[in-house]
């Protein structure tokens, strides 16, 4: 998101679902875009299908919109629409590939953030069903044609996307999401590898143990 544009005293709105997914990684981009978009001086509402709970002060500073409701895709395009047309916001950002309502007419600017396209990349592992699969190009394509602008948080999502939808165009962002201490001191002594990610089958674990197994090999006493 370009850090430039003026944002304080915007008005923006954010899908906040996946706050109740905390230890995503969707949920720490996410809690990442708010803080910057705080720190601008935005004046920012989440809008969840759900009532909110957070570990941290994320939620402070932000005021929330909870329509309730259970279906996804009726919430993304009944109850958001109407959250949407009540409420005059500047901007909706909208920050896990899809969520945008296809019939949406106000002058709000709707922002898409296409994180990755893992399931279009391995359809036979995430979209094994036919319906499934429907469902989620369907919900892709909607919110890639209402969207006013297209993000990646990577060069690697920008190819993939770039790949599916070649007439569209996306630009990578670049969020400080964490940062560390270089001179902090881990509490557990000795040299070790920690892994912080899920199991699935786009995490390539194999290739990581394959790779401990030959750096242990090549470093062993």
């Amino acid at each position: 998101m370009n850090t430039e544009m003026p944002l304080r005293n915007k008005r923006i709105a954010i899908d906040a679902r996946p706050l109740s997914m905390p230890h995503t990684g969707v949920a720490l981009y996410l809690k990442s875009v708010i803080r910057a978009l705080c720190e601008k001086g935005a004046q920012i509402t989440l809008i969840s299908n759900a009532p909110l709970v957070s570990p941290d002060d994320l939620l402070i500073n932000c005021d929330l919109i909870v329509g309730l409701g259970t279906n996804r895709f009726i919430w993304e395009q009944i109850t958001l629409l109407r959250i949407l047309n009540r409420n005059k916001f500047d901007i909706y950002f909208c920050g896990w590939n899809y969520g945008l309502p296809a019939l949406y007419r106000g002058k709000t600017k709707l922002i898409l953030s296409v994180l990755d396209l893992i399931p279009l990349n391995y359809p036979s592992v995430y979209l094994q069903r036919f319906t499934d699969r429907i469902a989620y190009k369907t919900s892709l394509q909607i919110s890639v044609r209402k969207a006013s602008k297209l993000l990646t948080i990577s060069q690697a999502s920008a190819d993939d996307f770039t790949q599916h939808f070649p007439s569209y165009k996306i630009e990578p962002i670049h969020i400080k999401m964490l940062s560390v201490d270089p001179s902090s001191k881990s509490p557990y002594p000795g040299d070790y590898f920690c892994y912080l990610g899920g199991v699935d089958h786009r995490k390539n674990i194999d290739k990581l143990l394959d790779g401990f197994a030959k750096y242990h090999e090549l470093n062993a006493a």
